[in-house]
Order: C-alpha cells, then structure tokens, then sequence
C-alpha cells in the first residue's frame, strides 16, 4: 500500500474530511440485531488470519450462526480472498480460498451449504462490493465485516448505487470506532479504486 499510503499522506486532510462525512452517514446505517427484518442478503466478509478462522473471524462467523437461526430466510454471501497455491518448489502448503474456509466452518455449526453463496474476488473490500454487484444480488443488503470496515463498505457499495445498511461485530455497537492513520489511508485506496475501478 506504499503508494496508496503516500497518496493518503499528500491529501490528508482531504482524506479526513471525506472520511469523517463518510463515518457519519455510516453510523446512521448501523442497525441492531433485532433490526434486520426484511434484509434477505448479508454480505460477510471473511479475511482469515491464518490457515484457519482466527479469533475475530471465529466470532463473526458464531454471529452468522446467530443471525441464520434468528432470520431463517437469510442468506449470507461469504466474501474473501481465493486460493493460493504455492510456487513450485516451495515447502509452504496450497491455501484455500477465505470463503471455503468459512462455509467448512459454517457447515460444522450446522448451517446449510443452500443458505451460503461463497465470492472468492473479495481480496479487498472495494473488490467484495463490486463483486456483489457482479453475482446480480440485490441493492439492499447487510454488511458484516470489521468494524474498521465499515466506512469502506458503504462509501463503495453508495457509489455503486447500492442501499447497504451495516451490522456491528460484536452486535449492538451503534458507534464506529475512530480511524487511525493506517484506516484512513485504506479508506482513501478504496476512494481510488472505486473512482478508476482498479
């Protein structure tokens, strides 16, 4: 993110500005748990720590497990990085696409594979949005992600024509936690990139 980073650097207050405008239509987005009637669609974002759901991504996956038993109409969008296979020659071992990794986990909680569509073009949450909009899913929907992702998810899924209203992780947390330098800088590569689509 080195040039991104620079390019943040070069317009921070800029930057600031828009993200601080962007954070408060964000937060009038937020919707509690026992506020998601009629919101058919969940966008997860599942960016894995490791070969295995970390922590974080552990408990938001437990969360779904919540939502698809309190919303058993829902479907949720599993969105993340796609598979790597190793360089021939190297002793690293091939890693699985964030999505399947989180439906496998899903599957062993006892959640349906019919209720999970698994998106393996998420490696960046611009690219979990467009993505979106690539599978022809509906225009209103609920994004799950890290609470530092939030801002990002709506600014890119508004400037897509897309109505998103955003779940906190853990649930009813109606306030966005405040950006740090490194947030607003990857806030500012999603601007970029929806802006040239790159």
């Amino acid at each position: 993110m080195g040039l991104l980073s620079g390019v943040y650097q070069a317009f921070s207050p800029l930057w600031d500005k828009l993200y601080e405008k962007r954070r408060n239509e964000a937060e009038k987005r937020i919707l509690p748990f026992s506020g998601l009637a009629g919101c058919r669609y969940c966008l997860v974002r599942c960016v894995r720590e490791d070969a295995a759901p970390g922590r974080e991504l552990a408990q938001r996956l437990h969360l779904v497990t919540e939502l698809a038993a309190a919303y058993p109409d829902m479907v949720f969008v599993l969105s993340g990085r796609p598979a790597v296979k190793p360089r021939e020659g190297s002793d690293r071992r091939p890693r699985p696409a964030d999505p399947d990794l989180a439906a496998r986990y899903l599957e062993d909680q006892g959640l349906p594979a019919r209720r999970l569509v698994l998106d393996d073009q998420g490696w960046s949450v611009f690219r979990s949005i467009l993505s979106w909009q690539h599978l022809k899913l509906p225009a209103r929907y609920v994004v799950l992600a890290d609470p530092s992702e939030l801002v990002r998810a709506f600014h890119c899924a508004r400037h897509l024509g897309m109505d998103p209203s955003l779940l906190t992780d853990p649930p009813g947390t109606m306030s966005l936690p405040p950006a740090d330098a490194k947030e607003k800088a990857a806030f500012a590569a999603d601007v970029l990139q929806c802006l040239f689509n790159i």
